[in-house]
């Protein structure tokens, strides 16, 4: 008897049963994780009676895996972020605040101006570079999205040493550059949007001017700290939510295309109270820059 042979078989027959094992498994994770494809088809189709064009490939398969994540921001974290950005001391800190009336607080420290609100807004001011900006400012701005990679990146990596100065930050923030233009030879103004796992915060978008590869002007709405919690709850998929869009705004959905499907977080705060959630919602995009937002876990839809 060839032994050689024999192990030589085995060894085979052992390596093929392993691969089937693993295409299997692999095979079943994709289905646990994903929509029937019948039941995206189904939906497209109910779309299409009701006059909505979806093409089912812009409707994401993938079952939603987002956590809810919870935070705090309140007043005792003002006097950390002034101390990081400005390395000042906390005599001067005390000496240089001043409070904001029902809204926040104000610092005035060496060559800082800082200014915070509930809303956790936030401004930081270098060398007196200029006043608050105002919506009519970031709006024409907004409309600066096709930058260049390269302005791009160079500007990425201001932004992240500025936001390193502050080293409370969870490490699931992040942010992503939406508008950038150029104001002089070495000087750009740059809308930045906020993100958590990679997705957009709705409504935490931030003002900057780089001026001379620093920052001089930090303006809007962002989160400096960490998750304090996180929480997995049952989320509703792409098509449970197309159904929810069309429960509440098919009538004005008659003739429209689908474009695309994305997911992003929203805050939820309670006025007076220092905890706040993050919340994920799909957003759905239609043609004619019509857009809607949705809660994962209610199917309500986003003010």
């Amino acid at each position: 008897m060839n032994t050689k042979n024999i192990k030589t078989a085995v060894i085979v027959l052992l390596a093929a049963a392993n691969i089937f094992f693993i295409y299997n498994i692999a095979g079943l994770n994709r289905r646990l994780q994903n929509l029937p494809a019948g039941m995206i088809e189904n939906a497209a189709a109910i779309l299409k009676a009701h006059g909505i064009e979806a093409d089912i490939k812009k409707i994401p398969a993938g079952k939603p895996d987002n956590y809810i994540y919870e935070g705090i921001y309140s007043e005792e974290r003002y006097g950390e972020i002034v101390r990081s950005f400005s390395g000042a001391s906390d005599d001067e800190i005390a000496e240089g605040s001043s409070m904001i009336l029902g809204k926040g607080a104000a610092y005035n420290v060496g060559e800082y101006k800082f200014r915070f609100e509930d809303n956790m807004q936030v401004e930081i001011v270098r060398d007196n570079y200029r006043d608050s900006v105002g919506g009519d400012e970031i709006d024409m701005l907004a409309g600066y999205g096709g930058f260049g990679r390269s302005d791009a990146n160079r500007a990425e990596r201001i932004i992240k040493d500025f936001l390193k100065k502050y080293p409370e930050q969870d490490e699931r923030t992040g942010f992503r550059i939406t508008a950038l233009r150029r104001a002089g030879a070495d000087s750009e103004e740059i809308l930045i949007n906020q993100t958590a796992d990679n997705f957009l915060i709705s409504g935490h978008a931030v003002y900057i001017i780089i001026d001379g590869g620093e920052i001089k002007y930090f303006s809007g709405h962002w989160y400096f700290g960490a998750f304090t919690k996180r929480y997995e709850m049952p989320l509703l998929d792409s098509v449970n939510i197309l159904f929810k869009n069309l429960e509440h705004d098919g009538g004005a959905l008659a003739g429209a295309r689908l474009e695309n499907m994305d997911r992003e977080y929203n805050i939820l705060k309670q006025h007076g109270i220092d905890i706040f959630y993050l919340t994920p919602s799909w957003v759905i995009s239609f043609d004619g820059g019509r857009k809607f937002s949705y809660d994962m876990m209610t199917g309500n839809k986003n003010g």
